[in-house]
C-alpha cells in the first residue's frame, strides 16, 4: 500500500511539474549590464500545502493545547501547517533565504538592494509539502518559479526549479520523527530551497 502511494505521489509531482514547464534564459547583454537587483520580499506560497503520507494525531506526539480538540476535523496537511506555524517554520522565508545566499556566493551581481535596483527577482512557490518516497518514510516537495523583471516591467528571466519526493539529496523521515522534532521540517526544506536556488542560479548564469 505504501509502494502504491509512493507510485501515486510521484505521479502526481510529474504531472504538476510537466505543467510548469517553460523558461525565459538572460540574454548576455542583460547579464553584464545589470548592477543591482532587488529580491522581493514577498514570496507567495500556496494556501494548501501538499500532503501524502500516513494519518497521524498532533497530540500522540505531545502537540496540545487546543488543536487537541479539533484534530479530529483537521486534515493531516492542515496539522503539518499548524505545526510549522506553531514552531515559525516559514518555507517562504526558507525558499528567500536560501536563494539570496546562493546568489551572494556566486558573485552574481555587483549588489543586491532594498529597492531601486536595475532589476527585480520575484520568488513564486508552486508547491511545497511532504510525501512518500520510495519506502515508508516522507521527502519534501518543493517547485519554485523565479522570475527577473526590468525596469519596465519586460521579463529579462524566468526559471521554474523542483525538488521532488523521488530525489536522493533530501532527508527523509518517519511522521513521528518530524512532528516529535519539528525542526527536522525546517531542515528539509532548508535542503529542498537550496537545490532549487542552485538551479534557479546556474540558469540564470547561462549554465
Amino acid at each position: 500500500m505504501k509502494r502504491m502511494m509512493a507510485v501515486l505521489a510521484s505521479l502526481f509531482c510529474i504531472t504538476l511539474f510537466a505543467a510548469c514547464a517553460g523558461s525565459v534564459p538572460m540574454m548576455a547583454k542583460n547579464r553584464v549590464s545589470i548592477r543591482s537587483v532587488v529580491i522581493d520580499r514577498q514570496v507567495t506560497i500556496p494556501e494548501v500545502m501538499f500532503y501524502r503520507g500516513p494519518e497521524f494525531a498532533l497530540e500522540a506526539f505531545g502537540v496540545v493545547g487546543y488543536v487537541a480538540g479539533y484534530n479530529i476535523k483537521m486534515r493531516n496537511e492542515e496539522k503539518l501547517k499548524f505545526l510549522m506555524e506553531k514552531k515559525h517554520i516559514e518555507v517562504s522565508q526558507i525558499v528567500r533565504d536560501e536563494f539570496i545566499a546562493v546568489v551572494e556566493a556566486r558573485h552574481v551581481f555587483p549588489s543586491l538592494v532594498p529597492d531601486g535596483g536595475d532589476a527585480t527577482i520575484t520568488l513564486t512557490i508552486k508547491t511545497y509539502g511532504l510525501a512518500y518516497g520510495l519506502s515508508s518514510e516522507l521527502k519534501p516537495i518543493l517547485g519554485v518559479e523565479g522570475c527577473m523583471t526590468g525596469s519596465g516591467g519586460s521579463i529579462i528571466w524566468k526559471k521554474y526549479a523542483y525538488v521532488t519526493n523521488m530525489g536522493d539529496q533530501t532527508p527523509s523521515y518517519t511522521i513521528g520523527e518530524l512532528v516529535s522534532d519539528p525542526e527536522r521540517i525546517r531542515q528539509a526544506f532548508q535542503v529542498s530551497a537550496q537545490i532549487v536556488a542552485a538551479d534557479l542560479v546556474r540558469h540564470m548564469q547561462g549554465f
